[in-house]
């Protein structure tokens, strides 16, 4: 189930954060980054700096391979920027899992992204792989575009359910009910009561996650 996930790093983190310590004013936006055989290809736009000192401070950087400027179009430049197969980190963590890089923004403190990841288990892969490589990954929000809106929403046996749970004090340290206990006040097995309320309780979590996504 495909997954969206909006997430920031810190700039050094990045391996374009160096055209943001030199240009500190600098705008700079991914179109995409391309895996090849032998290293990685991200397309640059560049904003509000120097195109040839820019062009100068990216061919100097040791996993340049080589950088063309593709086009120029309102007041920006893109830029074909080839990395060698040596990059690592997040950009690394990014191909390994299948990412698909929806947006990207930076400045000279931090990058956001919008990342497309084709499962849950992808995301936790791409976090984990970036804790390892020494890169703190902080997510700000999760969506989840297959899920209508309506079906994030609580049936009436889910919400019932839910609720006379809070009543009896199902959720209290220490309980003051068990889930069979629940179970009886609606009419309902416990195994019933336990499923109806694992899949209202996702709801609810997936609901307060995406909020205002």
């Amino acid at each position: 189930m495909v997954v969206i996930a909006d997430i920031t790093v810190q700039s050094e983190d990045f391996a374009l954060g160096n055209l943001l310590d030199e240009y500190p004013d600098i705008d700079i936006e991914i179109e995409r980054i391309v895996p090849l055989q032998d290293g990685v290809m991200p397309l640059v736009w560049v904003a509000n700096a120097p195109l040839e000192a820019v062009e100068e401070t990216i061919r100097a950087d040791s996993l340049t391979k080589d950088v063309h400027v593709i086009t120029d179009a309102d007041e920006r430049t893109l830029f074909e920027i080839r990395w060698s197969s040596e990059i690592n980190g997040l950009v690394q963590s990014m191909i390994e899992n299948d990412v698909q890089v929806l947006t990207a923004d930076g400045d000279e403190d931090e990058w956001e992204f919008r990342l497309q990841f084709l499962s849950r288990s992808d995301l936790t892969s791409f976090r984990e792989q970036c804790n390892g490589n020494g890169v703190n990954v902080h997510l700000r929000r999760l969506y989840n575009p297959t899920i209508a809106e309506e079906n994030r929403e609580l049936s009436g046996e889910q919400t019932e359910l839910i609720t006379a749970a809070l009543d009896m004090g199902y959720w209290n340290v220490p309980r003051e009910h068990t889930l069979g206990e629940v179970a009886d006040r609606v009419g309902i097995s416990t195994n019933a009561a336990s499923q109806r309320l694992r899949r209202g309780l996702e709801k609810l979590v997936e609901r307060e996650v995406t909020r205002g996504t």
